[in-house]
C-alpha cells in the first residue's frame, strides 16, 4: 500500500489549482449578493455633525493658502488633511447591503472561500524538509531491518 503521508507533486498542483478554483468561484457569489452604497457622509465630531458641503472646506481652504504661502508647511499639511477628511468621510458613507439569499448559498460561499482557501495555504505553507527528514528517517529504519 501507498504511505498516505507520501504526496506526489502533481496531487499537489491539482489541490492548489482546485483550491484556487473555489476561491475565485466563493469571492464571486459573495461580490453578487452584496450591493454597494456610497457617498458623502456627514462628519460627526462630538456632538457637532459637519454637513457633507463643509467637508471640503479644509481642502479649499489648503490650496488658497498653498498659492498665497509658496514654501510653508502649514498649507501642504491643511490640503493634505483635507484630502484626507474627504477620503474618510467617502469610506464612512460606503454601506454594504447583503442581498436575502438562502443558507445553502451562504454556506456553499463560505465553503468555497474558506475551504479553498485552506486548500491554497497547505500547498503553499508545506516545508518539503520535514518531509525529505521524515523519508530519510523511514529509509534507516528499513536499512536498520
Amino acid at each position: 500500500m501507498s504511505d498516505p503521508q507520501k504526496r506526489n507533486p502533481k496531487n499537489e498542483l491539482y489541490e492548489f489549482i482546485i483550491g484556487f478554483a473555489l476561491v475565485v468561484t466563493g469571492f464571486y457569489a459573495f461580490s453578487q449578493n452584496v450591493s454597494v452604497h456610497t457617498g458623502f457622509a456627514s462628519f460627526r465630531i462630538g456632538n457637532f455633525q459637519v454637513g457633507a458641503g463643509l467637508i471640503v472646506v479644509p481642502f479649499i481652504v489648503g490650496v488658497i493658502m498653498l498659492f498665497v504661502m509658496d514654501n510653508s508647511f502649514v498649507p501642504k499639511l491643511v490640503t493634505f488633511a483635507g484630502i484626507l477628511i474627504i477620503i474618510t468621510s467617502v469610506i464612512m458613507g460606503t454601506e454594504f447591503h447583503f442581498r436575502t439569499t438562502s443558507l445553502y448559498v451562504y454556506l456553499l460561499m463560505l465553503v468555497g472561500i474558506f475551504g479553498g482557501g485552506a486548500l491554497v495555504l497547505k500547498v503553499l505553507l508545506k516545508t518539503p524538509e520535514k518531509e525529505e527528514k521524515k523519508e530519510e528517517k523511514k529509509e534507516e529504519k528499513k536499512e536498520r531491518k
